[in-house]
């Protein structure tokens, strides 16, 4: 029993990265998110009970899963206020579900599983099954008749990027740490040629900068002794202030990167998004309750932008949907989780560097998707495991050996003596 509680979040991310999408793809509405989720819910609370006697509610006390439950009663709350109740309520519960799942088992005292491992063999399964969907399907073909991109066995381009990119990230902690190399290059090899054949610009730029912003964060904790949130923080706030200075900066960064100023016209999405945030922006319209809901003032957004799913950002969904309350607490939970990677570096340099990686892959990657909250989004998932399971760790792990101190060279002398006047 112990084994299986603490498998569920992985058997979530393997639902999600890898039977949900095959399924759709091979045989549509042959498996029902509706009620998977809920056994899945259903088992995990009921392995909790079970097992309660390995189990700590303290660490379901940490300040980040405080915050996370925090932000899920607000979301939960706000279909009181939600331009469609209903669906507020519904999608509000699913997102609940998923994070039962995926965070509850970390109350576990001990677990011999590797979170790592166990993430690197979902992704690598889903490379291999990918390269085989590559290999004997047809790309997609736009209405101009040039090539969009592979789908995989997923349902868009985008989608085979993110899963690609983040196969090649946990892929290559794997090879520098000499565990796995064989199978660890062999999935890296093939996420590579994968993302290739996807043609998913954005995840492939990421991809690069991820680690780069990382290893940025990563050599200020250690050389000039920063702390990890504190460097994470810093980044987005230079952005912001290099942005006061610099007139349409991120247009002029689209426009060198991909040639297109719009972001394939995410600005237009993001404009009429700033819009309506500002009618309601402390709490917002309510939790997933503006995209995809009968009568939702979206119906008057211009152009295609009434057709879209979400606000293809993650940061301004959160706001459109929860306020700059929503938002704030829940760039408070991100920042809590970070600050747990101190003591994990103290420990492990390499893991705190592969999960910092991770979190950073995700974290830009919701400036152009919205992931977060998203319940059968892969990425979602894989951060909120990381996150539990980074919270167990470091509740846990044992208090670092104070630093020794330094003795004075001069102590084991006789004081000299000296002549009174």
């Amino acid at each position: 029993m112990l084994r299986l509680f603490a498998a569920m979040p992985i058997m979530a991310l393997a639902y999600v990265l890898i039977l949900q999408p095959l399924m759709d793809k091979v045989l549509p509405e042959a498996l029902d998110g509706q009620v998977i989720w809920p056994l899945l819910f259903v088992l995990t609370v009921a392995l909790f009970f079970i097992c309660r006697r390995q189990t700590s509610v303290a660490m379901l006390r940490q300040e980040p899963v405080v915050l996370l439950a925090a932000l899920l009663a607000l979301c939960g709350a706000s279909a009181l206020w939600a331009f469609n109740p209903e669906i507020a309520f519904k999608r509000w519960w699913l997102a609940l579900i998923v994070a039962t799942v995926a965070i509850l088992p970390f109350s576990l005292r001990i677990s011999s599983r590797d979170i790592l491992d166990d993430i690197f063999k979902c992704f690598t399964v889903a490379m291999f099954i990918s390269a085989i969907f590559v290999l004997t399907t047809p790309p997609v073909i736009d209405r101009d008749g040039i090539v969009f991109g592979h789908f995989g066995y997923f349902f868009h381009k985008q989608y085979l990027g993110f899963c690609a990119s983040t196969a090649i990230l946990i892929s290559s902690y794997f090879i520098l740490t000499k565990r796995r190399p064989l199978t660890a290059l062999a999935a890296c090899m093939t996420a590579i040629w994968v993302i290739v054949e996807s043609k998913s610009k954005s995840s492939l730029g990421f991809l690069f900068l991820a680690p780069l912003l990382a290893g940025v964060v990563f050599l200020a904790r250690r050389y000039l002794g920063v702390p990890i949130a504190v460097g994470a923080a810093a980044i987005p706030i230079s952005y912001n202030l290099l942005a006061l200075t610099i007139s349409n900066l991120s247009s002029r960064i689209a426009l060198s990167l991909y040639g297109d100023p719009t972001f394939t016209g995410r600005t237009l999405i993001w404009d009429f998004i700033e819009g309506q945030a500002a009618l309601r922006p402390w709490f917002g319209w309510g939790f997933h309750s503006f995209w995809h809901v009968p009568g939702s003032p979206v119906l008057s957004a211009p152009g295609f932008v009434k057709d879209m799913p979400s606000g293809h950002s993650g940061y301004l969904d959160l706001r459109l949907e929860n306020g700059y309350v929503g938002l704030a607490l829940f760039l408070v939970f991100v920042a809590l989780v970070l600050h747990r990677l101190e003591r994990v570096y103290l420990f492990r340099p390499d893991r705190c560097f592969a999960f910092l990686t991770i979190f950073a892959y995700v974290l830009i990657m919701n400036l152009m998707e919205t992931i977060w909250f998203i319940a059968f989004d892969a990425l979602w998932i894989t951060f909120l495991i990381l996150a539990g399971s980074l919270i167990r760790e470091t509740a846990v792990a044992p208090k670092p050996a104070p630093a020794p101190r330094r003795v004075n060279r001069f102590n084991n002398y006789a004081r000299p003596n000296v002549r009174r006047t």
